[in-house]
């Protein structure tokens, strides 16, 4: 007998190749990402990623996982916001929250993903720069990265980072 979980992780990479315009595998992906097993919700955030916008409610289930007990869930999860290209106030707000996480891996693909989706503002600089503080130094690049991305440059933001 082969375990649940093992035929579901199968599943989740198969419905990652069939096809990113299928609302069908959307909806199998979505169900699947409440799993209690973590590894399957992982590789669930990380296809719904890759689907795009194939479904309405992709968005809103990656903001449930940017909450997960398990923090390659959250980094998935994270990543996968950046990779739909969505920049609803939601997701840019979640993205933000998430550099305050925890966990560094978790922050690093939260700073990626909000330099991926842009718009740039005062207080995505502040948050940005407040990420700064205490990283090591692939940390520091994605952060780095994310405000230069986001077309925010300043003599404050530039002092910071030499300072990090």
């Amino acid at each position: 007998n082969i375990p649940a979980e093992a035929v579901t992780t199968c599943c989740v990479q198969v419905w990652r190749f069939v096809g990113s315009d299928l609302p069908a595998v959307a909806a199998a992906l979505l169900s699947v990402l409440k799993d209690s097993y973590c590894y399957v919700r992982l590789r669930a955030s990380l296809a719904l990623g890759q689907l795009g916008s194939a479904s309405e409610a992709v968005p809103a289930a990656l903001l449930a996982a940017l909450k997960d007990k398990d923090v390659y869930v959250r980094q998935n999860a994270a990543q996968a916001l950046g990779q739909l290209g969505s920049a609803s106030t939601d997701v840019l707000a979640a993205l933000l929250a998430a550099l305050k996480d925890t966990k560094e891996d978790v922050r690093r693909k939260a700073a990626r993903s909000r330099g991926q989706l842009g718009y740039a503002t005062k207080d995505v600089a502040a948050a940005l720069l407040a990420a700064l503080k205490g990283q090591e130094e692939d940390g520091l690049r994605h952060a780095a990265r994310s405000m230069g991305k986001s077309g925010h440059s300043s003599n404050t933001v530039t002092d910071e980072m030499l300072v990090a």
